[in-house]
């Protein structure tokens, strides 16, 4: 009989994992678990997800939504536990942060988070991984909405490197000697983002396909003919292939247009033309289509070409990631804006963008309808859930 001998933190010295293993092999080869009750089985432990700051209110519908996946004798077949972390500072400054070990020792624990990458965000996701692995998390992922200086992924000759990498190293490194077990990433503003991690954990997942859908959907109710505009060649590789899927879908064929521009540098573009399918412009609902935008100026650039150039009536944007500064609200409120609505996946929840910036103007475009969040929620509850029980989470794609 093996003697066990509780550990100070109260893991056994045998290991909860290798309890787990022989515990679910016992259920599935007698039987008693049953076939739904193995399905829903983890053997890394509870699921408890653990928010950064401003991030709360989506965990606790992430959490909703999992445990409402499936119920047995009145009970979640998952059950979800949220760990809230406190972050602070010292007299000197010095970054603190406080969280017991209550719902994060022998837990599958996935962190519920997003860029930008602001010097405060990145320190307080170090402390906070580095707290997990501290506090003996059983497995330490990152539900990463937004990945941080994502547009560093390409050098600037003898001025700036690129720095996915180390950022990715520099998580990896917070959370111990075992690293993350999953960096799910939405949208990775460059393709080779997968690439970076020597230990394959970072997982793509692409939100064009339900952003496209939403967008054409609503675009359809007005009764003209929609068209799509894809401000360079990213956008044409981001959208080309989901816009084909919802032409499926819908059951519409939807003209292109694509934009020809020349970058100057990493934050400056010029939009020299527009090529595709430009008799379809006029009289139609264009929508502009991007993977991200924080002034929103390229794709304003093209919507003032569009209907100077090419007779554009009606013309939306729909955008991946809406990082909006207080450029972007500015241009949304002019009246002569040439975009009337604007819609994006809110994978920078809005109010973790309020409490980023301290921007009131953002419940104002909203109530007015220039600025239309879409929840990715559901998705994220069902990537969190299947990669708690050890599925794929690619085909989410």
């Amino acid at each position: 009989m093996v003697a066990f001998r509780p550990r100070a933190d109260g893991r056994r010295a045998l290991g909860l994992r290798v309890l787990r293993k022989l515990a679910s092999d016992f259920l599935i080869a007698t039987g008693s678990g049953g076939a739904d009750d193995s399905y829903y089985r983890s053997l890394h432990g509870q699921l408890t997800l653990v928010p950064m700051p401003g991030f709360e209110a989506q965990a606790r519908d992430v959490k909703r939504r999992i445990e409402e996946h499936g119920y047995k004798a009145g009970k979640p077949r998952i059950k979800v536990d949220i760990a809230y972390p406190k972050f602070g500072f010292h007299n000197e400054l010095e970054p603190w942060i406080d969280m017991n070990g209550i719902h994060v020792c022998g837990h599958d624990c996935v962190v519920v988070a997003s860029g930008p990458g602001t010097p405060k965000m990145i320190i307080q996701l170090e402390l906070l991984l580095n707290q997990l692995m501290g506090r003996k998390a059983e497995r330490i992922s990152i539900a990463l909405q937004y990945f941080p200086w994502s547009r560093s992924d390409k050098p600037e000759i003898d001025r700036r490197f690129a720095l996915i990498r180390f950022m990715v190293d520099k998580l990896h490194n917070a959370a111990g000697t075992k690293g993350l077990h999953r960096l799910w990433v939405c949208d990775p503003h460059s393709s080779q983002m997968p690439a970076v991690d020597k230990s394959g954990k970072i997982t793509p997942i692409l939100l064009t396909g339900r952003l496209s859908t939403h967008v054409i959907t609503e675009a359809l109710k007005t009764g003209k003919r929609v068209c799509a505009a894809l401000p360079d060649k990213g956008a044409e590789a981001s959208f080309w292939e989901p816009l084909s899927q919802v032409e499926e879908l819908v059951g519409y064929s939807i003209p292109r247009v694509v934009g020809q521009k020349r970058r100057i540098d990493a934050n400056t573009t010029i939009l020299e033309s527009i090529q595709g399918d430009l008799d379809a412009v006029p009289d139609s609902v264009v929508i502009a289509f991007d993977d991200e935008t924080r002034t929103l100026g390229s794709i304003c650039g093209m919507g003032a070409m569009l209907r100077a150039k090419y007779k554009a009536t009606t013309v939306w944007a729909a955008v991946t990631h809406g990082i909006l500064g207080k450029d972007a609200l500015e241009r949304m409120t002019d009246p002569d804006c040439p975009i009337n609505r604007t819609f994006m996946m809110n994978t920078i929840p809005i109010n973790h963008r309020q409490k980023l910036y301290g921007l009131p103007e953002l419940d104002y475009v909203i109530e007015q309808g220039l600025l239309t969040p879409i929840s990715w929620n559901p998705d994220l509850a069902d990537i969190i859930r299947l990669g708690h029980l050890g599925r794929n989470t690619r085909g989410l794609q």
